[in-house]
């Protein structure tokens, strides 16, 4: 996660403002890394970018970055199911329509994706499917007595 964009996204959609953007400022900053290899550590480095493995602000930082990607999908009328930094697309229609479903998830699949681009995220397309299921038989009518 790019920390300038993260403020901007939690200023700008989120209403952090003040003391406590800036505290998000303060944490974001400063921050470096080091690499222990083969009994050799590198040179710190500054990281403006990621935040903190292990963390407990991370989680929540990720989904504040990702969040509004429900608003796009539900512009192109698809549900979607996000956790961590699984993304899950849903969509479903009678067979007759899968063209336009398939038409539709593929419009916003490529608009996630130039929603992450816009983030410096990118989309891992070897963990990238699409699972079509056919159900067959009429639905079952529930009667209460």
């Amino acid at each position: 996660m790019d920390h300038n964009i993260l403020l901007s996204v939690l200023h700008n959609r989120f209403g952090v403002t003040d003391v406590a953007l800036d505290w998000f400022r303060s944490y974001l900053s400063d921050i470096t890394q080091s690499f222990l290899y083969n009994g050799h550590q590198t040179e710190s480095f500054p990281v403006n970018c990621s935040v903190p493995q292990g963390s407990v602000l991370g989680p929540v930082e990720f989904a504040a970055y990702t969040e509004d990607i429900t608003d796009l999908t539900e512009r192109h009328s698809v549900r979607s199911h996000l956790y961590a930094d699984d993304t899950q697309l849903l969509d479903c229609c009678h067979i007759e329509h899968a063209t336009v479903v398939r038409s539709r998830l593929t419009s916003c699949v490529s608009e996630v994706v130039q929603c992450c681009a816009s983030r410096r995220l990118q989309l891992n397309s070897d963990k990238t499917e699409v699972n079509l299921v056919r159900l067959y038989g009429q639905p079952r009518r529930t009667q209460i007595l």
